[in-house]
């Protein structure tokens, strides 16, 4: 499939590349910068720092076969301080690891000869879905349009949101959407998806979400703020994608990959992605008994740089409004 140009403007560019680039001691203090951009989507964010740089290297990887097609060419340029690889973040340090030699011989930047090992001075993950796939009726993740009910982020295969909708129990549907954040309207939502079988396609759906969420808020008294539908489809789109286990075992495996100083940004665009981004790095602040013993003192695996989660500044959500969830929050690793 031909891949069509991106639409999605990044967020929160100034900010990645002053907390990850400007003002990290682990990239000024070398001549040589490698980054991993765990979700490089359409490119922006990466386009973005190679430009601040030439001494800069990206890993660009995306579990999206469309979205590395866009970033390609948008990076074209960049050709000699790129390299792409294909798989989902969770998977990082296999696919690191499957990719070493290669990635080994490409990092040459002038005389300077490659590293013996991989280890980052930046790594950046955007978690949220970008403009492209919501404005790809195909790819059903948006109720704009009726679309099939799909919401892969990795639409070659694997569990579609037809699957859930119109296959899972009672008891399968309610806790979908009780763990996605629909929170007490969670059972209801599921006994009318089930009695409503088979829901085709993503209008079906979004109808369905907004008679149950209607008639609760009325009934409460309630003012509807937003659409209905937009949580329940959160919660299907994070049960397809099983993006917080993801996000779970990505973060578990970033902090091995950063060399002493480097810094990790997470970007999230909902408060459950958050509070998991937010808690991991506060636990890693904290001193470590068996690492404390190890080391011979004190120490906590580094620092969590941001006490408060970063937003985009008020012009930014004007200019793109869907920025206006981003949340973002950086952790440097300890130099020994």
């Amino acid at each position: 499939m031909r891949a069509i140009p991106s639409t999605h403007n990044s967020v929160l560019t100034d900010e990645i590349n002053y907390w990850l680039l400007e003002n990290n001691n682990s990239a000024n203090n070398t001549t040589r910068k490698l980054f991993l951009d765990c979700t490089v989507g359409g490119g922006g964010h990466s386009e973005e720092l190679l430009r601040m740089d030439s001494n800069l290297f990206i890993v660009a990887l995306d579990q999206d076969s469309n979205a590395l097609e866009i970033s390609k060419k948008r990076l074209g340029m960049f050709d000699d301080r790129t390299f792409f690889i294909k798989g989902n973040f969770r998977n990082i340090r296999e696919l690191m690891f499957r990719s070493e030699r290669a990635l080994l011989e490409k990092i040459q930047m002038g005389d300077e000869p490659g590293p013996e090992e991989i280890l980052f001075d930046g790594i950046l993950a955007d978690i949220g879905i970008s403009s492209d796939q919501l404005d790809s009726p195909a790819r059903g993740f948006s109720f704009r349009e009726d679309s099939p009910l799909d919401m892969r982020m990795d639409p070659s295969g694997g569990l579609t949101a037809d699957d859930i909708v119109n296959k899972y129990s009672f008891a399968q549907l309610k806790s979908v959407f009780y763990h996605g954040g629909v929170g007490t309207l969670s059972p209801i939502l599921a006994g009318e998806i089930i009695k409503s079988r088979p829901v085709n396609g993503t209008r079906d759906l979004a109808n369905i979400c907004s008679r149950v969420v209607k008639r609760a808020k009325q009934k409460k008294g309630d003012s509807i703020t937003h659409n209905p539908a937009t949580v329940p489809f959160q919660a299907i789109r994070i049960a397809v994608n099983d993006e917080l286990n993801a996000l779970h075992e990505f973060l578990d495996q970033s902090i091995d990959l950063l060399g002493p100083g480097g810094r990790l940004g997470v970007i999230s665009f909902h408060s459950l992605e958050d509070k998991l981004v937010a808690g991991t790095m506060r636990k890693w602040s904290r001193v470590d008994a068996t690492q404390a013993k190890l080391l011979g003192s004190s120490a906590s695996i580094g620092k969590l740089l941001t006490g408060k989660a970063i937003v985009p500044s008020e012009k930014e959500i004007r200019e793109n409004p869907r920025s206006r969830s981003a949340r973002m929050r950086i952790f440097e690793k300890r130099i020994i």
